[in-house]
């Protein structure tokens, strides 16, 4: 035995430390520090009054559990078949736990301290389905307690079957501040902290004292993260030595070293034939059902009802919803709450009413349905209806949901007037037929919930729709006259697999730009740095790692952090997780300026940069571009000369980039078109821009934040292209903000160029939050929100009228929908008296017909597929454009549209279906894509033949959408058939 307090250590050095201790729980933190660097800096002078407890050891066993699985935590936490996944990881963990008394790390990859984002659509769960991207994202808040639960979990398992086994869980102490009652419930079952890194690896050449403060502290604060007391003892690591450290006795289990020789992922002699448990296992031991189903071969129908507590717990509550929801669709008789052999609509409304009969709600709401049964025929032109019945305040809120499925929902919203609650048949014609879960929730004016009320309703369509019918939004908006329609002329064959006319072309092409986010794939800026943000998200997009909780410091006008306190580290991240052709690589030139170090890694290869705060820093490196992308962390930063102004060039443009900040590709594939919307660029959705003082500015640190891309690179990309610029004015934007923006437009874009202007984006889409503003705005004011809507963007209007003198280089456009002619009345008569406008905007997308509803779909060819298009062509897109121009007409108004083109995206159970998936990805690729998108073209030349801004430029497919015209910035355009489209279109000359 080697024990530790014999080694001879510099007294100093224990004084220093000692500093560094941590008051509360943790007595022995800085001990364990002290133990293991006094071995790592080979100090000789001895450690007299340290009363600890350490001693060498073995290799701890390492017993890696393994999972079948491309995200673990979504299959021990939210997975529909949790329960299965931690008990066969147990079971793994039993049949691997040495009986030698010897020590055990319980290793599950796979499994991180920290939430990290997902790509959509191509990961697998342990079962093989695609995981629900959208519960993992909701589960993001919560993700660390719902991880730490999941581990206490299954160590409690295995202390059921092992009582005397000795446990640790690799990973924990976690470095980062949570601390919450269910972390130190994990810590408290586990038997000690293994700190499995080389403390060597933990200091740098260069400055070894210096690093070693801050690591040392860093060191102190993840131990006393870890909850340790006087009975708990850590285990470190020194090259090829394993320290035990504690300041009570050791237990006598590990007196001596221990001799393991199993390998880490090979269980005991004695059951070596059973092998490693995988989550798919289907022999392993102690468990009864798998997490694999054919879902060729369900089960007959069962009679018996399952309980609406699903967990078991009691409470019928959120957590019984979610589980539900993750077994939406399958034959899991643990969600069949009805007994007919299918989790649906039906038995979320069954679980919903008992949720809120459980909770004790302080309201009734009754559903009236006409007609009864949970049936809806949408072409009868019939209600839903709701009434509050009693114990609800008078200002109460009533958000209606109807749901296709776990990640599909339409919501609408009205207040409460003393009048039953109805949802028109135009807005219920909207949803498309087939089985759907129709909800209201109450809430008070505290958004206290109140009460829910849920049914499962099959929407049926036996006959056309009638035509005429309000949407909801006050008595004050006219129906759309209904002698204003129009006989629709027959499709005709063009010749090129398409419909409608054949002449020439004169529409004015636009393209609707994507948003500037750490993992854009548009290369609009050569300096990486200008997409940094963290991938948490936040306002300043920084991550402050706080081990003393002190507290993120502030920021400078550029978002840079004032000097980082004890302890603090900034992290950023930009270019990750960008497929295909990714971003550039080669030979990057960075520059910074301030006193301080940062560190550069991933797809970097930097390491450490040093300023000493005297000019500007130049230094080069290599990136090697992969899905990690590039992160750079502020280390240290001084308080009086701060890092700041960091540039990360990329090759080739370290002499233009001051004067010329876009790419050359970029300009070159955007050149083609008249306009650029630039929405996406304005995070113009969900904006928080209120104040013109907390804009985005110039020379802000990043443009990929919360507020957008800064006006002053708008413009200079407008002047560069010498394009139209087309901006959103946020919805909570005062008049200050907008007359502000419109003054530096006037004094900095080329007097030459229109300047199309539109409130907001989509004001009739309830998806987005600004409607909802715009709601509630009509709500308080007893107007409609069509015509609130007109006023507000009158009013935006005015002031860039004031401000350039006129209205002769604005377009004013009022945004519309397609779909509903109707609204678009309502919009245009919402005008005040004396306001004007240009233009009527729509988003004439074309789609695939009955897509998410009918299930032949799936077994469609490309061909087919194209084919059902252009046979409901006519019928959708293009009457949708004929119906709105004659509005437009009659009003005075251009007709444009603010978005368009494909809008391929499977809905209810095909959204997770990856046969349906690729064969929409493949559609895009088609050549036929190409042929459809010049008769869509032409369909809407005839129609208009005004502006066309088509979404979006550049982006990758999923089964979210095929968006991007371009699926990667260098992509070959006769691979890209919709782009090349486009450039026909324009008439630019192919490549």
């Amino acid at each position: 035995m080697i024990l530790m307090r014999t080694q001879p250590v510099l007294l100093g050095l224990v004084e220093m430390l000692m500093t560094l201790a941590v008051p509360g729980r943790l007595r022995l933190a800085p001990a364990h520090v002290l133990i293991a660097c006094a071995i790592v800096l080979g100090l000789s002078p001895a450690l007299a009054h340290a009363d600890m407890h350490s001693q060498v050891v073995a290799e701890p066993v390492r017993i890696q559990l393994s999972c079948d699985s491309d995200l673990p935590a979504y299959d021990l936490c939210w997975g529909a078949d949790t329960e299965t996944a931690r008990q066969q990881l147990a079971v793994q963990a039993i049949a691997k736990l040495p009986d030698d008394g010897s020590f055990s790390v319980i290793a599950i990859p796979g499994v991180p301290e920290r939430w990290h984002a997902i790509k959509p659509g191509v990961h697998e769960d342990a079962t093989g389905r695609t995981i629900d991207r959208r519960r993992v994202k909701q589960g993001r808040l919560t993700y660390s307690a719902d991880i730490e639960e999941a581990l206490l979990d299954i160590v409690d398992r295995i202390r059921a079957a092992r009582p005397n086994a000795i446990l640790a869980i690799e990973g924990y102490p976690k470095r980062d501040t949570r601390n919450g009652p269910v972390y130190a419930q994990l810590n408290a079952a586990a038997d000690f902290v293994m700190m499995d890194a080389d403390i060597d690896d933990r200091l740098s050449r260069r400055d070894r004292q210096k690093d070693l403060d801050w690591k040392l502290d860093r060191l102190s604060f993840w131990l006393k993260q870890s909850g340790l007391d006087e009975g708990t003892w850590a285990v470190l690591r020194h090259t090829d030595q394993f320290i035990v450290v504690s300041e009570s006795p050791l237990p006598n289990s590990i007196e001596t070293p221990a001799l393991i020789t199993e390998t880490n992922d090979d269980p005991p002699a004695d059951d070596s034939d059973s092998g490693p448990a995988s989550l798919l296992d289907e022999d392993a031991p102690a468990v009864e059902t798998t997490l694999r189903s054919d879902p060729e071969t369900p089960e007959p129908q069962r009679a018996t009802a399952a309980s609406p507590d699903i967990n078991g717990d009691g409470e019928v509550n959120s957590q019984d919803s979610a589980m539900l929801l993750g077994m939406w669709g399958s034959d899991n008789p643990t969600g069949d709450l009805n007994g007919d052999g299918t989790v649906d609509s039906h038995d979320y409304a069954m679980l919903l009413a008992s949720y809120s009969e459980s909770q004790g709600l302080p309201a009734v709401v009754r559903g009236e349905f006409t007609p009864e049964g949970g049936t809806y025929l949408r072409s009868s032109g019939s209600s839903i209806g709701f009434r509050v019945d009693s114990g609800a305040p008078s200002d109460v809120r009533v958000t209606l949901q109807v749901w296709d499925g776990p990640t599909q929902s339409i919501d609408f919203q009205m207040i409460d007037r003393d009048a039953p609650f109805e949802i028109p048949p135009i807005f219920l014609r909207t949803i498309s037929p087939g089985q759907k879960l129709f909800r209201a929730v109450i809430y008070d004016a505290n958004s206290r919930l109140l009460a829910t009320f849920a049914r499962g309703v099959v929407f049926t369509d036996q006959a056309p729709a009638p035509a005429g019918d309000d949407f909801p939004g006050g008595n004050d908006d006219p129906d759309p006259d209904p002698d204003t329609e129009t006989a629709q002329p027959p499709a005709q064959d063009t010749g090129d697999g398409g419909i409608v006319g054949s002449g020439e072309f004169s529409i004015p092409l636009g393209m609707n730009l994507g948003s500037v986010l750490y993992y854009s794939g548009e290369w609009a800026f050569v300096d990486v740095f200008k997409y940094a943000q963290f991938s948490t998200g936040g306002d300043s997009s920084w991550d402050f790692a706080d081990p003393n909780n002190l507290g993120a410091p502030a920021e400078d006008p550029q978002g840079y952090p004032i000097g980082l306190k004890q302890g603090q580290v900034a992290s950023v991240m930009t270019s990750r997780e960008i497929p295909n052709g990714g971003y550039p690589g080669g030979r990057y030139v960075g520059f910074m300026e301030g006193k301080g170090r940062i560190y550069l890694g991933f797809d970097a290869q930097a390491g450490y940069v040093e300023h000493n705060g005297v000019g500007t820093k130049r230094f080069e490196f290599d990136v090697n571009p992969s899905g990690a992308g590039i992160v750079l962390r502020i280390m240290e930063s001084d308080s009086n000369n701060h890092i700041r102004n960091i540039r990360l060039i990329m090759p080739g443009f370290e002499e233009t980039f001051a004067q010329q900040p876009f790419h050359p590709l970029y300009l070159e594939r955007l050149s083609p078109f008249q306009v650029i919307r630039f929405m996406d660029w304005q995070r113009t959705n969900d904006s928080i821009n209120i104040n013109w003082a907390d804009r985005t500015r110039a020379d802000a640190r990043s443009q990929g934040g919360k507020r957008g891309v800064s006006v002053e690179h708008m413009v200079q990309l407008a002047n560069t292209l010498d394009i139209d610029p087309w901006f959103c004015m946020p919805h909570l934007a005062t008049d200050d903000y907008i007359r502000q923006f419109a003054t530096l437009v006037r004094d900095t874009l080329e007097p030459d160029q229109q300047i199309y202007i539109e409130f907001s984006n989509e004001c009739w889409n309830y998806i987005f939050p600004q409607t909802w503003w715009v709601q509630e705005q009509a709500d308080q004011l007893g107007i409609s929100a069509r015509r609130f809507y007109a006023q507000r963007s009158a009013n935006m209007f005015r002031i860039w009228e004031e401000v350039f003198g006129g209205s002769d280089r604005l377009v004013r456009v009022l945004g519309s929908q397609a779909a509903n002619s109707g609204i678009t009345g309502q919009i245009v008569n919402g005008l005040p008296d004396g306001a004007e406008a240009d233009a009527i905007a729509i988003a004439p997308y074309f789609h695939v017909p009955r897509l998410g509803e009918d299930p032949a779909v799936r077994s469609f060819t490309v061909d087919q597929l194209i084919d059902s298009v252009i046979e409901d062509l006519d019928q959708q897109a293009i009457g949708w454009m004929r119906d709105t121009k004659q509005i437009a007409e009659q009003a005075g108004l251009r007709l444009i549209a603010y978005e368009g083109g494909q809008h391929f995206v499977a809905t209810g159970a095909m959204l997770n279906d990856d046969q349906v998936t690729s064969l929409l990805n493949e559609a895009n690729r088609s050549p036929r894509m190409h042929d459809l998108y010049k008769s869509y073209f032409r369909a809407w030349n005839e129609i208009s033949g005004d502006v066309f801004v088509a979404f979006s430029f550049v982006g990758p497919y999923s089964k979210w959408g095929s968006w991007g015209h371009l699926e990667y910035m260098t992509q070959p355009i006769s691979e890209a058939p919709k782009f090349q489209a486009l450039l026909e279109i324009a008439q630019v000359p192919e490549e």
